[in-house]
Protein backbone atom coordinates (compact mmCIF):
# COMPACT_ATOMS: atom_id res chain seq x y z
CA UNK A 1 0.00 0.00 0.00
CA UNK A 2 2.99 2.31 -0.22
CA UNK A 3 5.33 3.52 -2.93
CA UNK A 4 8.74 4.81 -1.89
CA UNK A 5 11.26 6.24 -4.34
CA UNK A 6 14.35 6.19 -2.19
CA UNK A 7 17.60 6.83 -4.06
CA UNK A 8 18.97 10.01 -2.47
CA UNK A 9 22.37 10.08 -4.17
CA UNK A 10 21.79 13.53 -5.69
CA UNK A 11 19.13 14.75 -3.24
CA UNK A 12 18.77 18.47 -2.61
CA UNK A 13 16.45 20.52 -0.43
CA UNK A 14 13.25 21.15 -2.39
CA UNK A 15 11.08 24.23 -2.01
CA UNK A 16 7.73 23.91 -3.79
CA UNK A 17 7.25 27.68 -3.67
CA UNK A 18 10.47 28.39 -5.55
CA UNK A 19 9.94 27.32 -9.15
CA UNK A 20 13.04 29.17 -10.37
CA UNK A 21 15.69 27.27 -8.45
CA UNK A 22 17.69 25.09 -10.85
CA UNK A 23 18.54 21.46 -10.11
CA UNK A 24 20.62 18.99 -12.06
CA UNK A 25 18.69 17.06 -14.69
CA UNK A 26 21.03 14.07 -14.37
CA UNK A 27 18.76 12.33 -11.90
CA UNK A 28 16.55 9.23 -11.95
CA UNK A 29 17.60 5.92 -13.48
CA UNK A 30 17.43 6.36 -17.26
CA UNK A 31 14.57 3.90 -17.89
CA UNK A 32 12.36 5.87 -15.47
CA UNK A 33 13.53 9.38 -16.38
CA UNK A 34 10.78 11.72 -17.63
CA UNK A 35 11.00 13.53 -20.97
CA UNK A 36 11.48 16.98 -19.43
CA UNK A 37 14.75 15.87 -17.82
CA UNK A 38 15.87 14.21 -21.05
CA UNK A 39 15.31 17.55 -22.78
CA UNK A 40 17.45 19.43 -20.27
CA UNK A 41 14.90 20.86 -17.84
CA UNK A 42 16.54 22.11 -14.63
CA UNK A 43 13.49 23.65 -12.95
CA UNK A 44 11.21 20.80 -12.08
CA UNK A 45 9.09 19.44 -9.27
CA UNK A 46 7.27 16.30 -8.04
CA UNK A 47 5.92 15.59 -11.55
CA UNK A 48 9.19 13.81 -12.33
CA UNK A 49 8.43 11.21 -9.66
CA UNK A 50 4.88 10.76 -10.92
CA UNK A 51 6.35 9.80 -14.29
CA UNK A 52 8.66 7.27 -12.63
CA UNK A 53 5.72 5.76 -10.73
CA UNK A 54 3.80 5.56 -14.01
CA UNK A 55 6.67 3.61 -15.55
CA UNK A 56 6.56 1.21 -12.61
CA UNK A 57 2.78 0.85 -12.85
CA UNK A 58 3.04 -0.11 -16.51
CA UNK A 59 5.91 -2.45 -15.74
CA UNK A 60 3.81 -4.34 -13.18
CA UNK A 61 1.33 -5.21 -15.93
CA UNK A 62 3.78 -5.63 -18.82
CA UNK A 63 6.22 -7.71 -16.71
CA UNK A 64 9.19 -5.75 -18.07
CA UNK A 65 10.37 -2.12 -18.10
CA UNK A 66 8.51 0.09 -20.56
CA UNK A 67 11.43 2.09 -21.88
CA UNK A 68 14.74 0.20 -22.00
CA UNK A 69 17.41 2.33 -23.65
CA UNK A 70 21.05 2.92 -22.81
CA UNK A 71 21.40 6.52 -23.99
CA UNK A 72 19.27 9.63 -23.57
CA UNK A 73 18.38 10.14 -27.28
CA UNK A 74 17.31 6.51 -27.56
CA UNK A 75 15.35 6.84 -24.31
CA UNK A 76 13.41 9.80 -25.66
CA UNK A 77 12.79 7.91 -28.89
CA UNK A 78 11.27 4.96 -27.01
CA UNK A 79 9.06 7.30 -24.99
CA UNK A 80 7.92 9.01 -28.19
CA UNK A 81 6.92 5.72 -29.81
CA UNK A 82 4.49 4.99 -26.99
CA UNK A 83 3.49 8.40 -25.66
CA UNK A 84 3.80 10.44 -28.84
CA UNK A 85 6.45 12.88 -30.00
CA UNK A 86 6.95 15.91 -27.73
CA UNK A 87 5.60 18.84 -29.73
CA UNK A 88 4.24 22.29 -28.83
CA UNK A 89 0.76 21.03 -29.72
CA UNK A 90 0.69 18.66 -26.74
CA UNK A 91 3.37 20.38 -24.64
CA UNK A 92 3.46 24.16 -25.20
CA UNK A 93 6.61 24.87 -23.18
CA UNK A 94 8.69 22.07 -24.71
CA UNK A 95 10.29 24.50 -27.18
CA UNK A 96 11.84 26.36 -24.23
CA UNK A 97 13.82 23.35 -23.06
CA UNK A 98 17.58 23.48 -23.75
CA UNK A 99 17.82 20.21 -25.68
CA UNK A 100 14.55 20.34 -27.61
CA UNK A 101 16.21 20.99 -30.95
CA UNK A 102 19.20 18.68 -30.42
CA UNK A 103 17.26 15.67 -29.10
CA UNK A 104 14.26 16.25 -31.31
CA UNK A 105 12.76 12.97 -32.51
CA UNK A 106 13.60 12.13 -36.11
CA UNK A 107 10.08 10.88 -36.71
CA UNK A 108 6.69 12.12 -35.59
CA UNK A 109 4.89 9.48 -33.53
CA UNK A 110 1.29 9.57 -32.41
CA UNK A 111 0.36 8.57 -28.88
CA UNK A 112 -0.76 4.94 -28.68
CA UNK A 113 -0.39 4.10 -25.01
CA UNK A 114 -4.06 3.15 -24.64
CA UNK A 115 -3.82 0.86 -27.65
CA UNK A 116 -0.71 -0.98 -26.50
CA UNK A 117 -2.00 -1.39 -22.93
CA UNK A 118 -5.60 -2.22 -23.77
CA UNK A 119 -5.18 -5.46 -21.77
CA UNK A 120 -5.12 -3.44 -18.53
CA UNK A 121 -8.34 -2.88 -16.57
CA UNK A 122 -9.86 0.43 -17.63
CA UNK A 123 -9.39 2.23 -14.29
CA UNK A 124 -5.70 1.30 -14.10
CA UNK A 125 -5.18 2.21 -17.74
CA UNK A 126 -6.69 5.63 -17.15
CA UNK A 127 -4.31 6.17 -14.26
CA UNK A 128 -1.33 5.03 -16.33
CA UNK A 129 -2.36 7.32 -19.17
CA UNK A 130 -2.56 10.32 -16.84
CA UNK A 131 0.79 9.56 -15.18
CA UNK A 132 2.66 9.24 -18.47
CA UNK A 133 1.59 12.60 -19.87
CA UNK A 134 4.49 14.28 -21.66
CA UNK A 135 3.78 17.78 -20.35
CA UNK A 136 4.67 17.84 -16.62
CA UNK A 137 2.21 20.69 -16.07
CA UNK A 138 -0.61 18.48 -17.35
CA UNK A 139 0.60 15.28 -15.69
CA UNK A 140 -1.59 14.07 -12.85
CA UNK A 141 -0.40 14.95 -9.35
CA UNK A 142 0.36 12.33 -6.73
CA UNK A 143 -2.58 13.56 -4.66
CA UNK A 144 -5.04 13.18 -7.53
CA UNK A 145 -3.51 9.84 -8.54
CA UNK A 146 -4.39 8.48 -5.12
CA UNK A 147 -8.02 9.40 -5.85
CA UNK A 148 -8.05 7.20 -8.94
CA UNK A 149 -11.03 4.85 -9.32
CA UNK A 150 -8.54 2.02 -9.49
CA UNK A 151 -7.31 2.83 -5.98
CA UNK A 152 -10.52 4.02 -4.35
CA UNK A 153 -11.12 0.70 -2.57
CA UNK A 154 -7.51 0.28 -1.50
CA UNK A 155 -6.93 0.88 2.20
CA UNK A 156 -3.16 0.84 2.80
CA UNK A 157 -3.59 0.52 6.56
CA UNK A 158 -5.28 -2.85 6.05
CA UNK A 159 -2.58 -4.26 3.76
CA UNK A 160 0.11 -6.27 5.57
CA UNK A 161 3.59 -5.03 4.67
CA UNK A 162 5.71 -7.52 2.71
CA UNK A 163 8.33 -9.49 4.57
CA UNK A 164 11.47 -7.98 3.13
CA UNK A 165 14.79 -9.72 3.82
CA UNK A 166 16.67 -8.29 6.78
CA UNK A 167 19.48 -10.84 6.94
CA UNK A 168 21.44 -9.75 3.88
CA UNK A 169 23.04 -6.63 2.44
CA UNK A 170 21.98 -4.87 -0.71
CA UNK A 171 22.87 -7.27 -3.52
CA UNK A 172 25.17 -4.84 -5.33
CA UNK A 173 27.08 -3.91 -2.20
CA UNK A 174 27.19 -7.50 -1.01
CA UNK A 175 28.56 -8.79 -4.30
CA UNK A 176 31.25 -6.09 -4.41
CA UNK A 177 32.24 -6.84 -0.83
CA UNK A 178 32.33 -10.57 -1.58
CA UNK A 179 34.53 -10.09 -4.64
CA UNK A 180 36.92 -7.92 -2.63
CA UNK A 181 37.14 -10.54 0.11
CA UNK A 182 37.88 -13.30 -2.39
CA UNK A 183 40.56 -11.18 -4.06
CA UNK A 184 42.21 -10.40 -0.72
CA UNK A 185 42.16 -14.09 0.26
CA UNK A 186 43.70 -14.98 -3.08
CA UNK A 187 46.44 -12.37 -2.73
CA UNK A 188 47.12 -13.45 0.84
CA UNK A 189 47.45 -17.11 -0.16
CA UNK A 190 49.94 -16.20 -2.89
CA UNK A 191 51.71 -13.55 -0.79
CA UNK A 192 50.94 -10.98 -3.49
CA UNK A 193 51.21 -7.26 -2.75
CA UNK A 194 47.72 -5.74 -2.26
CA UNK A 195 46.11 -4.77 -5.55
CA UNK A 196 48.40 -6.94 -7.72
CA UNK A 197 46.30 -8.59 -10.48
CA UNK A 198 45.43 -12.10 -9.39
CA UNK A 199 45.74 -13.37 -12.95
CA UNK A 200 49.55 -12.85 -12.90
CA UNK A 201 52.09 -15.62 -12.26
CA UNK A 202 54.59 -15.94 -9.45
CA UNK A 203 57.86 -17.92 -9.25
CA UNK A 204 58.56 -20.10 -6.24
CA UNK A 205 61.89 -21.95 -6.07
CA UNK A 206 62.09 -21.94 -9.83
CA UNK A 207 58.51 -23.16 -10.28
CA UNK A 208 56.01 -20.85 -11.95
CA UNK A 209 52.62 -20.86 -10.25
CA UNK A 210 49.47 -19.28 -11.65
CA UNK A 211 47.95 -16.37 -9.79
CA UNK A 212 44.76 -18.33 -9.21
CA UNK A 213 44.14 -21.80 -7.94
CA UNK A 214 47.53 -22.22 -6.27
CA UNK A 215 47.64 -25.00 -3.65
CA UNK A 216 46.80 -23.49 -0.28
CA UNK A 217 49.25 -25.75 1.57
CA UNK A 218 52.37 -24.21 0.01
CA UNK A 219 54.55 -22.22 2.37
CA UNK A 220 55.32 -19.01 0.48
CA UNK A 221 58.14 -17.88 2.83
Amino acid sequence: GEVKLADFGLARLYNADNRERPYTNKVITLWYRPPELLLGEERYGPAIDVWSCGCILGELFLKKPLFQANQEPAQLEMISRLCGTPTPAVWPNVIKLPLFHTLKSKKQYRRKLREDFVFMPTPSLELLDSMLVLDPDRRITAEDALKSNWLKNVIPEQLPPPQLPTWQDCHELWSKKRRRQLREQQESALNLPPGKPSGSTIKLDGITLPGTGAPTGINML
